[in-house]
């Protein structure tokens, strides 16, 4: 009987010993995880990815050039000694396209694959909304997605239905936000 009080004894004190260390030392190991894995990530040339860390748990956000950098983020987080799975929301930003409408103008941002679009969309937009003014600083980028002056034409039909908001379009979503 006096071994298994011991024991007992034993097993609650190497129980708190462990959990006292674990506790005090996770804010420490994360940021460890998180500085090692930033700094990784901008050794590779990914500055405008953001790296957070929740214990030994990694999570991406921000934008990069291309495809292939969406992938690599997350390979080089995944290689990071100590992380233990990676999240990632990591998207390209060289297709992103913004119409933005208010109460008094629409503003079409972004790029276009063409001068022909450059062109096209602020008329399209001044023929649809003949009461805003139409601004642009639209941007030829020859390698925007197959099928992206659809969704173009699409973004500006959606804005229409706004009170006010914008419209976002990039090759790897489509999203709408409503402006206060």
């Amino acid at each position: 009987m006096y071994r298994m009080i011991i024991l007992i004894v034993g097993m609650l004190a190497l129980w708190a010993l462990f959990e006292f260390g674990g506790r005090s030392k996770a804010p420490i190991i994360q940021a460890d995880i998180q500085s090692r894995t930033a700094a990784a990530i901008v050794a590779a040339g990914l500055d405008d990815v953001v790296v957070s860390a929740d214990g030994l748990d990694v999570s991406l956000s921000g934008t990069v050039s291309d495809d292939a950098q969406v992938g690599q983020a997350s390979d080089i987080a995944t290689s990071v000694n100590g992380v233990h799975s990676v999240g990632s929301v990591v998207t390209v930003k060289a297709y992103f396209t913004q119409f933005c409408k208010d109460d008094t103008r629409i503003l079409l941002t972004g790029n276009v694959s063409d001068e022909d679009a450059r062109n096209a969309f602020p008329q399209r937009a001044q023929d649809m909304f003949r009461h805003w003014s139409v601004e642009q600083d639209l941007t030829i980028n020859e390698n925007s997605p197959n099928g992206f002056r659809r969704f173009m034409d699409q973004a500006l039909i959606e804005l229409g239905q706004l009170d006010a908001g914008c419209i976002t379009l990039n090759n790897r979503l489509s999203n709408l936000r409503c402006m206060k």
